[in-house]
């Protein structure tokens, strides 16, 4: 089953260490709950990771080493939808979250041993024009103040650019250029280019990919409709390919790029997930105190929206262009090594193995 799944940085301390520039070591212990979670319509499971600050007499890395230190013994955990097309919100579902164990957790500081999750593999609704939707996350611990957030959720629709984009030109001196508009309520988006190519062995063909993170956009307003770009340049695309591409594999032949070898993959967030990443980011300069970020009411962490979308020129693929880009790759000074063919042997492939 697809399991897209967005995590924040979840794991406790990072989240506290610049709260308070006064803060009382011999201060009464206080339990704090911290709560993470990004809904994506296009996901077929969504999930919830809550966890406790926590205190003691040990030391905070060996205590680290015992998951009952972050994890709450019982968690009830659910997600209410809301629904308003005239008048009031009005409420029309609840979201049970089931504890889990399914997701391992990678080794380090904290212990791996009891990852614990809350998941829901409900069908979610995203607000339209005439029809608006939101989900409010609840999180209720015994003895506990109620812990909760909203936030509203994209749709996962197709984002077509301003001009059809049938190919792309990676050179730096005429770049090629994605234009789209704004969805409503989006700040982030992600752009990310999927290259495709086979690989030839001494023993088989296979088709590989390497994704190159193009660049970051924030938008102005919320509201969208708002005129966006990205450029493709060749520089940062040959150097992504030269540091993700095994060049010392001496099982590869040759490597030839598809006809139409290329993905647009938007990643979307909303205005809680754009902040969020701006006060965490890493500080800049001599001053390293950052404030703290939370949109959890009686904790802290984060519940916002994220979406995927995606384009390839109407399922008929976003062809490379033949002239610049295909030289480049054989011979460039970045790709030179990477076992790139001709632009004439390429192209006899493609009349060969049509995509």
């Amino acid at each position: 089953m697809k399991k897209i799944i967005y995590f924040a940085l979840f794991i406790l301390l990072s989240s506290f260490y610049s709260c308070e520039t006064d803060f009382d070591v011999n201060a009464d212990w206080k339990d704090i709950t911290t709560v993470y979670c990004m809904l994506n319509k296009g996901d077929t499971a969504h999930y919830v990771k809550v966890n406790k600050a926590f205190l003691g007499n040990a030391s905070a890395y060996e205590m680290a080493q015992h998951s009952d230190s972050f994890n709450y013994a019982s968690a009830n955990v659910y997600l209410i939808e809301f629904k308003k097309s005239t008048g009031d919100w009005l409420i029309t579902r609840t979201l049970n979250c089931e504890k889990t164990t399914e997701i391992l957790k990678d080794s380090g500081l904290f212990a791996n041993d009891n990852n614990i999750l809350y998941k829901t593999t409900a069908i979610l609704n995203s607000s339209t024009d005439n029809t608006k939707y939101k989900y409010q996350l609840v999180v209720e611990i015994p003895d506990k103040e109620k812990v909760w957030s909203e936030t509203e959720v994209f749709d996962n629709k197709i984002i077509t650019p301003e001009h059809p984009l049938s190919n792309i030109q990676l050179h730096d001196k005429s770049p090629s250029m994605l234009e789209w508009r704004s969805i409503t309520n989006a700040r982030l988006y992600d752009i990310n280019l999927r290259f495709y190519y086979y690989e030839i062995t001494t023993t088989d063909t296979t088709v590989k990919y390497i994704d190159w993170a193009v660049a970051t956009v924030q938008t102005s307003n919320l509201i969208g409709g708002e005129k966006l770009k990205v450029f493709f340049t060749g520089t940062s695309f040959f150097s992504n390919l030269s540091n993700k591409i095994n060049k010392n594999d001496n099982n590869v032949i040759k490597r030839i790029s598809k006809e139409k070898p290329f993905e647009i993959t938007f990643l979307i967030g909303d205005d809680n997930l754009y902040t969020y990443m701006q006060v965490t980011a890493p500080s800049e300069g001599i001053s390293q105190e950052k404030p703290a970020f939370t949109n959890i009411n009686n904790g802290y962490g984060l519940f916002c929206a994220r979406a995927s979308s995606f384009y390839n020129n109407n399922n008929n693929g976003i062809k490379i262009n033949t002239n610049k880009t295909l030289d480049s790759l054989h011979m460039g000074s970045l790709t030179s090594d990477l076992k790139f063919v001709t632009k004439n042997e390429t192209t006899l492939y493609w009349l060969q193995h049509p995509d």
